[in-house]
């Protein structure tokens, strides 16, 4: 009874917190730039959380109605969650995640996602759309992840 309530009022909480950040929609639209489907600041049923970008589990179907290869290999790698870490996800004057962020980084793939961490010193160092797509492309790569 009690798990119900803390959980509840967790997710109405987390709902009502919703606003992307400036770096965040930089990313999705960087992402969608490269023709990611993507939804930005989605909640996760299970335990409330707020993802900052959950990916599309569904692609547009390739040619005659037969499922294409893009579609196939984005179901098979489950729930992507990417986090746009800024700077109050870090403790004051250093780049060591605070606790809560630790937290959820432990938590999400226990909850069956794959969870890239974009963090604001990496992106920010970023000048180009072409050096933005490298990054991205890069960090799926090192979590064998097909775009």
């Amino acid at each position: 009874w009690a798990w119900g309530r803390c959980l509840a009022a967790f997710k109405a909480a987390s709902a009502h917190a919703l606003h992307p950040s400036l770096l965040q929609r930089e990313v999705g639209a960087a992402l969608r730039g490269m023709g990611v489907q993507l939804e930005e600041e989605a909640l996760d049923p299970a335990s409330g959380y707020s993802l900052d970008i959950l990916l599309s589990d569904h692609a547009e179907r390739e040619g005659g109605g037969a499922e294409g290869e893009r579609e196939r290999e984005r179901r098979e790698r489950g729930r992507v969650a990417i986090e746009v870490d800024g700077p109050y996800h870090f403790l004051a004057g250093s780049r060591a995640p605070t606790g809560s962020t630790l937290l959820k980084r432990r938590l999400l793939p226990l909850l069956g996602y794959t969870l890239l961490s974009i963090p604001y010193w990496d992106w920010d160092a970023l000048e180009t759309a072409q050096e933005q797509e490298g990054y991205l492309r890069a960090l799926f790569l090192k979590h064998s992840l097909p775009l």
